[in-house]
């Protein structure tokens, strides 16, 4: 119950990384492994921002350039021709950090486009605590 609220903290406050290390390595102690999993993702969207967006997969295949890591909110997968909100994490900062809300970014995996997403909302990285 302490994490669910500890998690809750940081849903309505931006929380430094360490803060989102503690509540994975709390959960690891507890065999909680897709918490610690959650944790970790949330301590990278803390130290390097991350977009939250709504993503539309197109019926057929998924290059990267502009790298992001990628988590699908509420489900283990999305399936093509399906939409879900996602979390972006960019890998190569130089080349999000444009970005604002309304904004459509495109998914790629192979030359052909395989989806796009609109960003929602542009959350910064939390600078760490001295």
């Amino acid at each position: 119950m302490a994490l669910v609220l500890l998690q809750e903290l940081g849903d309505v406050q931006p929380c430094p990384p360490a803060f989102w290390t503690l509540l994975a390595d709390v959960a690891r102690l507890l065999w909680l492994e897709s918490d610690v999993v959650w944790y970790e993702w949330r301590r990278s969207e803390a130290s390097a921002g991350a977009f939250l967006a709504e993503l539309s997969l197109h019926d057929g295949g998924r290059a990267r350039k502009a790298i992001a890591g990628l988590w699908v909110e509420g489900r283990v997968a999305l399936e093509p021709g399906r939409c879900a909100r996602v979390r972006l994490v960019p890998l190569t900062p130089e080349y999000w950090g444009h970005l604002v809300p309304g904004d459509v970014v495109t998914m790629h995996e192979t030359r052909v486009a395989a989806g796009s997403a609109r960003i929602v909302q542009v959350v910064p990285p939390v600078p760490m605590a001295s």
